[in-house]
């Protein structure tokens, strides 16, 4: 985290008078329902305020994207052409103020308002009034803003180049208090709800990342904006599931329309593109898939629409907005039950207001690992402490290992997490019996991907043939150090959720893989994964599970040790080994020393980009060619319901 300096002061900017709101019965306006959903869209020359399908407000206006609701639905803000306006949702009453704006942003009752791209000063106004209240300092320019409740989100530039670089500062308004989040990549929309699967606040941005000089990827991540607790990035590997027959080189994605539902999902559109070279004319695009809609519950993204809309707004009280695809003009649907009423022929824009969800709770898959996810006591002796397997990657090379004394065959460095988690690196296995030392080995078969299903066991080290991650023998021994602070430990941590059997309704499990770039143990070897598990019935715990050693025990829930309610594990040193309590335990010895908070950075192993690689991870040591395997489709999870005793 590091702090920015905000100077607030009370003066007038220019250019940004404010004009007197009118009287309310000087909008046009239509008698509608109180309570009724509301939303407001632009059309050419249009924009409208809407209560179900009455008019609150209507102006004669060029309205780009910029626009926001406030977070409890009483007003809505829009940049129409050279004027702020902000528009009271119950009366229809309209302020306005003069002002070349270029963003705008709600938080803590203010509007805040950038001048341009890069601005390094954001105007403020009164929300009602739009009466200017004075500028608000940046450290760096913001590439856009965005509220979140009682916080403002700003993209503030931290590296310009052909596609500037981001970092998600968070800003409170009535402390001066600001939060580094981590970095962003280029922000195609954002969302914010006050309420979520969790229960509390929740802020989403999708971005769209280049691969490419003709290839991108578009990206969701998620956060509490009013905790400390990183952000959650999620992927677009249900979409490559659910549209196969996309060749690898012809795959790109793309998100729009991020916004929150009533029952506390995050929702999207969704497809796929592709681009060909087309000579002195550039590179020619097209879509490879409908625009079809999504819906994330905190654990995982599934497709509730397959038609090819724009976009499908769920309103509330049994309501919806359909927007329909078009290059222009879009037509403009509103569905209540089986009624269907025509809004507009050529929608621009749908702004729909910050939806209070239903919080899921205890049914959510992740709200239930953040609430019972085990605090690590790492050994005070051990020289090897957690990281970020991403840093990891960043330093390894991918290699494969031949069996029969032939060499190891370089793949790849400078390695893309996502092709290598979804088998775009590729090497043809060989090598026959006996073959002759430092020789080399013939290549059988069709090349194998990265995510080939062989590696795939249940055993901590894989077999002398595959793939594994070499990492910089120089390197790896620093990659821990950012996550240590005050004898806290916050490398992330990474949680798979487990049905016993592989059958829904009956006993599940909450897996939380950890990583230690290095096991210098008797038998040393890079990439330690390590893991524990809480079994549960009926969302109730009943069990923890530890592994040593490849060997998973069980102990029952109530004989664990308890912090704040978090069950307690301890690593052993050098080998990482996971025991119910401190002291020897078998062949190790577990030395209560730093407090590995694994609910402080927890992210779901599934939407990791790496998943789905089925290698090793690191090189092996003396009883081993290859290290031990990670994180897999299909690796372990039966362990986790282990009826062996501690």
């Amino acid at each position: 985290m590091r702090l920015l300096v905000l100077t607030l002061s009370l003066v007038l900017v220019a250019g940004c008078e404010p004009d007197p709101p009118p009287p309310p019965d000087s909008v046009d306006t239509k008698p509608a329902e109180t309570g009724a959903p509301l939303f407001a869209y632009a059309e050419e020359g249009k924009l409208r305020l809407m209560r179900a399908g009455a008019v609150v407000a209507e102006l004669d206006a060029d309205t780009g994207e910029q626009a926001e609701w406030a977070p409890d639905g009483s007003r809505f803000v829009a940049i129409a052409g050279e004027q702020l306006v902000s528009i009271d949702a119950r009366t229809g009453a309209i302020a306005k103020a003069a002002c070349t704006c270029h963003d705008v942003a709600i938080a803590a009752g203010k509007v805040y308002v950038s001048a341009q791209y890069g601005a390094t000063e954001l105007t403020v106004f009164d929300l009602a009034t739009l009466k200017p209240q004075g500028p608000l300092k940046l450290d760096n320019g913001a590439s856009s803003i965005a509220g979140a409740g009682d916080r403002l989100v700003t993209f503030q530039i931290s590296q310009t180049g052909a596609r500037d670089a981001s970092e998600l500062i968070i800003v409170d308004p009535a402390t001066g208090k600001t939060t580094n989040a981590g970095k962003a990549g280029q922000v195609a929309d954002t969302a914010f709800t006050p309420r979520g699967w969790s229960g509390g606040p929740l802020f989403a941005y999708a971005t769209t990342g280049s691969t490419g000089a003709a290839t991108a990827v578009a990206e969701v991540f998620w956060l509490d904006p009013t905790s400390p607790a990183e952000q959650t990035r999620t992927s677009d590997r249900e979409l490559r599931q659910t549209t196969p027959n996309i060749a690898a080189d012809d795959w790109n994605s793309s998100r729009d329309h991020l916004w929150w539902a009533a029952d506390g999902t995050l929702r999207t559109a969704a497809w796929t593109w592709s681009c060909t070279y087309g000579g002195l004319n550039g590179p020619r695009c097209g879509e490879k898939s409908a625009h079809t809609q999504w819906r994330y519950d905190g654990a995982q993204w599934a497709r509730t629409d397959e038609r090819d809309l724009d976009s499908v707004f769920d309103i509330g009280a049994g309501s919806s907005l359909e927007l329909g695809r078009g290059e222009e003009d879009k037509p403009l649907t509103l569905v209540e039950g089986q009624n269907r009423t025509a809004l507009s022929t050529h929608a621009l824009q749908v702004w729909i207001p910050p939806q209070r969800g239903r919080p899921t709770g205890d049914s959510s898959q992740a709200a239930l690992a953040k609430q019972w996810a085990p605090l690590v006591r790492l050994s005070q002796f051990d020289l090897a402490g957690p990281a970020d397997p991403s840093d990891f990657i960043v330093r390894s090379t991918l290699r494969w290992s031949h069996d029969s004394n032939c060499h190891d065959h370089h793949i790849a460095r400078d390695l893309d997490e996502r092709v290598l988690g979804q088998g775009g690196y590729h090497h043809q296995s060989g090598g026959k019996p006996h073959y002759p030392l430092n020789r080399e080995c013939p290549h059988e078969g069709d090349p194998l991907p990265s995510n080939h299903t062989e590696d795939v066991g249940s055993g901590e080290f894989l077999g002398p043939e595959g793939f594994f991650l070499d990492a910089d023998n120089l390197a790896i021994a620093g990659i821990d150090d950012p996550h240590r602070s005050d004898g806290v430990n916050t490398a992330p941590v990474y949680w798979q959720h487990a049905d016993q059997d592989g059958k829904p309704g009956g006993r599940v499990a909450v897996i939380y893989w950890l990583f230690y770039p290095t096991n210098p143990n008797a038998n040393p070897h890079e990439g330690d994964w390590e893991r524990v598990a809480v079994v549960f019935d009926d969302k109730t715990p009943v069990q923890l599970t530890f592994w040593a050693h490849g060997h998973a025990c069980g102990l029952p829930w109530n004989d664990a040790e308890k912090s704040d309610g978090h069950p307690v594990a301890y690593s052993a040193v050098l080998s990482h080994a996971s025991y119910p309590r401190p002291g020897r335990n078998k062949q190790d010895i577990a030395n209560p020393g730093d407090r590995w908070t694994t609910w402080a950075k927890l992210e779901p192993v599934t939407e990791q980009p790496w998943w789905g690689y089925t290698g090793a991870w690191g090189e092996g040591g003396p009883k081993h060619l290859r290290g031990p395997s990670g994180p897999s489709p299909g690796r372990g999870v039966g362990e986790a319901f282990s009826t062996d005793k501690c």
